[in-house]
């Protein structure tokens, strides 16, 4: 992964307007980020959604 890839994740700072019944997927759909800065060793990425940025470990990018 570098820096300016597109990536899939979900945002737990980007709630859903209208969550539906509170089930986890459905409150925090998958949306599409751009990956800004990537841990010199890999352990974590910071992605970018909205103009807000989230930390991500690699195994939770669904790319």
């Amino acid at each position: 992964m570098q820096k300016g890839d597109v990536i899939r994740a979900r945002f737990m700072t980007l709630p859903d307007l209208f969550p539906g019944k509170g089930c986890e997927e459905k409150k925090f759909p998958i949306r599409k980020g751009t990956v800004v800065y990537v841990h010199p060793k890999g352990r974590y990425i910071v992605a970018e959604c909205g103009g807000v940025r989230e930390t991500f470990f690699p195994e939770e990018v669904l790319t």
